[in-house]
């Protein structure tokens, strides 16, 4: 049982651990399964999971093995010179293994439209694929100037259960302690639907702190970005979350290239 000891100490788990733990656990396979027991003590940590939390975080944590090997077996970088990804990029030309020329994948997607689905099952499938599992969000913060409107111009309403969907596709558990990061200065919503969405979300997420970014940013674009426990910084872009419901067309994608990231990182603190 050595993957439990790895596991005790926050150790990554490598495939041996992960395999060893769905040989011993299958049922981990089936989320609609749930332990018999209430309780159970991990021993070599100060914590007690209840069984449903332990089963939880061991998901979580075998789940990390398939996301760094999804990552691995795809090409970080084009092999075709004349890939038009390779143009107008800095040192693409001399490319020589550096950060600046790494060429990252892109998840993207148009979503929306006549005779489809609404584009929330799409995005929410982005948000997966971006924010690997095993590591939790410890501040997530949103420059939707419509951030505090419930309604989209559709008419339709969704905002804020979207908002709550899209926290616990996250991976964000009601217990968490996270920071969520809003805009200053809301379009078409005021003090008491800030209010209304702060009561409804401190409901769902005990834990919860809310702030505000600097006043001096002024966002166009709706950003969703995710500060994790590891300090990395991972988001994507796409539509205000009030118009998740409704069939306007909409593009939506990860945010990859390191250049606007860190021009990100450099705003945001």
């Amino acid at each position: 049982m050595n993957w439990l000891v790895r596991f005790s100490l926050g150790l990554p788990a490598r495939p041996a651990d992960a395999k060893d733990v769905r040989d011993l656990l299958p049922e981990l396979q089936n989320h609609n399964w749930r332990p018999a027991k209430r309780h159970l003590l991990v021993w070599l940590t100060d914590d007690i999971y209840s069984s449903d939390e332990f089963v939880h975080a061991l998901r979580r944590w075998v789940a990390s093995v398939e996301n760094a090997q999804k990552s691995s077996s795809s090409p970080a970088r084009w092999p075709a010179q004349d890939c038009p990804l390779h143009l107008n990029r800095p040192h693409a030309a001399s490319a020589t293994g550096d950060e600046d020329s790494e060429l990252f994948l892109r998840y993207q997607l148009a979503a929306g439209g006549p005779n489809s689905k609404p584009p929330r099952d799409s995005f929410f499938d982005l948000v997966r694929k971006v924010h690997p599992e095993a590591d939790r969000p410890r501040e997530v913060i949103l420059t939707d100037p419509y951030i505090y409107t419930d309604v989209s111009e559709d008419g339709l309403e969704g905002g804020f259960n979207n908002l709550v969907g899209y926290l616990n596709t996250l991976g964000i558990e009601q217990s968490d302690d996270f920071t969520l990061t809003t805009t200053p200065s809301p379009k078409r919503g005021g003090k008491t639907s800030k209010h209304n969405l702060q009561r409804l979300l401190r409901k769902r997420f005990s834990n919860l702190k809310f702030k505000d970014f600097s006043p001096k940013l002024a966002f166009h674009d709706r950003l969703y970005i995710v500060r994790h426990k590891s300090g990395a910084l991972r988001g994507l872009f796409g539509p205000s979350l009030n118009g998740l419901s409704s069939q306007a067309i909409v593009l939506m994608g990860e945010l990859t290239d390191p250049q606007p990231m860190q021009r990100i990182k450099s705003w945001l603190g």
